[in-house]
């Protein structure tokens, strides 16, 4: 992958521990639609016996701390408020045949918790579920391949963090003296990892009897435009921050233009997203979505066929034009600003001649300016830009031969060409990049994004998401910052 890649991907939605565990206890307690309890069957289809697990859950949270900056995988903790867990014990009083019978008991789950680590690599996990289930499960086919706006609830990413076809392990610990018994321990231990088999490559693999909810499709069955900055696949990485772990980040690894969700090597930050500890997430854009929509119009002002060409950290471009001369843009980030700065050229070098037809020289010269791009959220909390150019700058220079008293005419001549240019070309560039079509598209794309974010990212009713301090990093990624407020 190029370095000016987001490593491999679009977008990149980062949300720190924090605010995933407070919306998680949101949905709980207020919305009361995280499941407050549990029965969990051996036998799922037909559960004739009792369960196993049969308890009342306190409010669920979620770790990050599981690896270093490669890692994929989330810890969820669900505590036991109260309940049992039944278990056979050997009754050494009451023998048949001389054998002790098996009874069957009930250690108290109060005080205990169980720890599922859920691997979120679902780009990397889906060609080894299909081998292994023989079909990738539809709540991991649609993420990879249609992402929708519910996908950023956080009760769809909870989910995640609970289904059974993504568990890498589970512990239990805690709780009354016995529960921690080895023999009961033991059991407790094997039920689950039975029952958690059980789930996996079913139509409701949720360990907390979960139900996905199916996309609905629009009135013709036929998904809709997608808006250009869109997602359309989401896999996921952890960057965790031991020394601050709330502000640790959980990122989505969005793709748009049905392109390809990557996997292994892909999506992976040694620094956090999240910089700052008032912020509760970071929204990023790549800066090759950016470029693909700025630079042809940057391009446009030197000439119809002009191309921006990547050059260092920035474009570049340099075409003949009608003067003897070139039109030239480069173009460039403001790494810690929310600006991008076009430098523009055009030169001209034409050689003169007096009125009898011989030469007397030539002449050289130019005009340039520069354009910037801002970008700022505005009233309605949307990412928003605004163009604006600089005052021409022109110069000439004029090389006259041995008939030098012609000096004059040349320097008539190179005022008049760039007194024309000034009032021509460079006019007409600059109202195209202040007010041309190209603006305008754009500007509505990042107000179809701002939209989509707004509306849909993963937040419980009555809580919004705020955007500010928009900035690019080195790599020309630009980076909101995002808060939440009631």
């Amino acid at each position: 992958m190029s370095d000016n890649t987001l490593a491999g991907f679009d977008l990149v939605y980062a949300i720190t521990q924090e605010l995933i565990n407070d919306q998680v206890a949101y949905l709980a307690v207020v919305e009361e639609k995280i499941p407050t309890t549990w029965k969990a069957y051996l036998n799922t289809d037909a559960p004739a016996d009792p369960p196993f697990v049969d308890a009342a859950l306190g409010i669920p949270a979620v770790s990050l701390l599981t690896g270093d900056s490669s890692s994929r995988k989330v810890k969820l903790r669900i505590p036991f408020a109260e309940g049992t867990f039944a278990y056979w014990k050997l009754n050494y009083q009451k023998k048949v045949h001389g054998v002790p019978t098996a009874e069957r008991a009930e250690a108290q789950l109060a005080g205990s918790a169980l720890t599922l680590t859920a691997n979120l690599s679902l780009a990397e996990l889906a060609p080894q579920l299909e081998q292994k289930l023989g079909r990738v499960p539809q709540h991991v086919l649609d993420q990879l391949t249609k992402f929708d706006e519910s996908m950023f609830e956080i009760q769809h990413l909870f989910l995640n963090f609970e289904d059974a076809d993504l568990i890498d392990s589970y512990e239990q610990a805690g709780g009354a003296k016995d529960l921690n018994a080895p023999e009961v321990i033991d059991q407790f231990k094997d039920a689950l990892k039975s029952y958690i088999e059980g789930l996996k490559g079913s139509n409701n693999p949720f360990i907390l009897s979960y139900i996905a909810q199916a996309r609905t499709p629009n009135a013709d069955g036929i998904d809709a435009q997608v808006p250009d900055f869109a997602p359309t696949g989401v896999t996921y990485s952890i960057t965790p921050e031991p020394e601050t772990p709330p502000r640790s980040s959980l990122n989505y690894l969005l793709m748009t233009g049905n392109k390809k969700v990557l996997g292994a090597g892909y999506g992976i930050f040694t620094d956090n997203w999240v910089s700052r500890d008032d912020a509760s997430g970071a929204f990023v854009i790549s800066e090759p979505l950016l470029a693909a929509k700025i630079t042809p119009g940057l391009a446009a002002a030197c000439g119809p066929t002009a191309a921006l060409q990547r050059s260092g950290s920035g474009y570049a471009l340099e075409v003949a034009n009608n003067n003897g001369g070139v039109n030239r843009c480069v173009m460039r980030y403001v790494p810690g600003a929310a600006q991008i700065v076009a430098d523009y050229t055009t030169t001209f070098n034409e050689s003169k001649h007096d009125r009898a037809g011989s030469y007397i020289g030539y002449i050289e010269g130019g005009v340039s300016w520069s354009s910037t791009i801002r970008f700022s959220i505005n009233a309605d909390n949307n990412l928003a830009l605004a163009i604006t150019t600089t005052t021409p700058k022109s110069w000439s220079a004029e090389h006259p031969n041995s008939l030098g008293d012609f000096e004059k005419i040349l320097a008539d001549a190179a005022s008049a060409i760039t007194e024309g240019l000034t009032l021509g070309y460079v006019k007409d560039a600059c109202d195209y990049l202040i007010n041309g079509d190209w603006q305008q598209d754009f500007q509505l794309a990042l107000s179809d994004l701002s939209t989509v974010l707004k509306q849909n990212i993963i937040l419980p009713a009555r809580t919004k998401i705020f955007f500010k301090d928009p900035v690019f990093a080195p790599e020309g990624h630009l980076v909101l910052t995002t808060t939440v407020k009631n």
